[in-house]
């Protein structure tokens, strides 16, 4: 990759991300409840629809139009996706594979997905640090993902030390 090919997909990668998750991770949440999914509180009132995802890795997905397992399956993605990309552990079984050599990327297999969390080590113009993020694939090699370069001691922050 050429360098301005990697600040090319560097400013898309910062603009995406930025979008937050946060919206997600609120849409999703009623709706999901240790991994089921999860029927509103009763009220005697009419029945709402979800509104559609704002922002997260599904931007613009009209949650009405889902079956009940597609928007469980949609919003845990969103969640494991938001998790990783904060450095946390994602919800699902870690895979061990063999054969990365890279930093330390690992692969968890999800109900319905798989979540590859990149680390990979990246030099940017002679600076050292590591490329990272989540890289969600659905069937095929349908992928969505948001890789950023962290510098060792940004990376460090963000995975509290890890």
């Amino acid at each position: 990759m050429s360098e301005g090919q990697g600040l090319h997909w560097g400013r898309i990668l910062i603009v995406t991300a930025s979008l937050g998750l946060l919206a997600v991770a609120l849409l999703a949440a009623p709706y999901i409840k240790n991994g089921r999914s999860a029927a509103p509180p009763s009220t005697g009132a009419v029945k709402t629809s979800p509104p559609a995802m704002l922002a997260g890795p599904f931007v613009g997905v009209d949650l009405t139009g889902l079956t009940d397992t597609q928007r469980l399956v949609i919003g845990q993605a969103a969640i494991d996706f938001d998790r990783a990309r904060r450095g946390l552990e994602p919800t699902c079984k870690y895979q061990s594979m063999s054969g990365f050599s890279d930093g330390g990327t690992t692969i968890y297999e999800c109900p319905h997905y798989r979540l590859t969390v990149m680390k990979g080590l990246f030099s940017l113009q002679g600076i050292d640090g590591y490329l990272y993020g989540p890289i969600i694939t659905f069937s095929g090699d349908n992928s969505v993902f948001d890789v950023r370069f962290y510098t060792y001691h940004e990376l460090s922050k963000l995975l509290g030390g890890k």
